[in-house]
C-alpha cells in the first residue's frame, strides 16, 4: 500500500473504519492501522464530518456517531476553504451532474478540495464514484 504523509478521508472510510458490521471494515482497519504507523496526516471536511455523523445517525448508531465526534474528529485535520473554492465547487457540482452519474455535493467538495488545495493526495474511501474522477483511491484495491 502506497500512502504517503498525507491522505484524505471520505464518509465511506470512516462509516467502514467505525462500524465493524460494515462490509468494508476489516479493509479500513488495516488501512487505519498503516496510516498510523506510517504516521499519515488524515485530512477532511467539515461537509464529510456532517455526512458522517448524519449517516451514523440515519443507521441508528449515536453511540458510533458520538464516537466519532470525540475520538476521530480531534485526530483529523479538517481542510478550510474560502470563496474562491465555493465558486469552484459549484462550478464542478454542475458539471458533473450533467450526465447519467450523480456527484453528492460533499463528494464534489472532496474532489475540489482534493484537487485544487492539497494537490492530489490519496483518498481513503469505498465510494466507487471517486474513480471516474481521476482521485488516486485507496481502499478500493
Amino acid at each position: 500500500m502506497v500512502l504517503g504523509s498525507t491522505a484524505y478521508c471520505d464518509t465511506s472510510f470512516f462509516a467502514a473504519t467505525l462500524n465493524p458490521r460494515d462490509q468494508y471494515h476489516e479493509r479500513a482497519a488495516e488501512i487505519n492501522h498503516y496510516a498510523a504507523k506510517e504516521k499519515t496526516i488524515l485530512f477532511t471536511s467539515w461537509e464529510v464530518i456532517d455526512e458522517t455523523a448524519t449517516l451514523l445517525l440515519v443507521r441508528g448508531n449515536a453511540i458510533l456517531a458520538n464516537h466519532f465526534i470525540k475520538k476521530v474528529i480531534p485526530q483529523l485535520e479538517i481542510v478550510d476553504y474560502d470563496k474562491s473554492y465555493r465558486k469552484e465547487i459549484l462550478k464542478h457540482f454542475l458539471k458533473f451532474n450533467s450526465g447519467k452519474k450523480i456527484f453528492s455535493f460533499t463528494d464534489v467538495t472532496s474532489y475540489v478540495i482534493i484537487k485544487y488545495l492539497l494537490k492530489d493526495i490519496p483518498l481513503l474511501t469505498f465510494d466507487h464514484d471517486f474513480l471516474s474522477l481521476g482521485l488516486y483511491v485507496i481502499g478500493l484495491h
